[in-house]
């Protein structure tokens, strides 16, 4: 039982890992976003900050995709882990005898 609420534990930490990334993304693309604001507030752009300002998109498309990469992932996690909890309560009704037709009532 105890290695079962470490295994929880660390779960945990890795799920709150993955929020962290989240948030350290959202706030590198605000940061970005700001940035590029300026730039285009700007009327004329020299060659270089038109570069720097093809490069801040560009970044902040992968940042914006990598950030959905991010929350599917967790989705599909989630998804999972609902299933096997679903998995498990069944698995203990049937073996208690109580639960021979639960996949019918779940």
């Amino acid at each position: 039982m105890r290695v079962d609420g470490v295994n929880r534990n660390v779960a945990n930490n890795i799920g709150s890992m993955g929020s962290n990334e989240e948030a350290a993304i959202q706030k590198k693309i605000q940061s970005l976003k700001k940035e590029l604001g300026e730039l285009d507030k700007k009327e004329n752009l020299s060659k270089e900050e038109a570069k720097k300002k093809k490069d801040i998109e560009q970044e902040i498309a992968e940042l914006e995709q990598k950030l959905q990469q991010i929350k599917a992932e967790k989705r599909t996690e989630k998804e999972e882990k609902q299933g096997k909890d679903k998995n498990d309560v069944s698995k203990l009704l049937k073996e208690d005898g109580k639960g021979e037709n639960i996949d019918e009532r779940l």
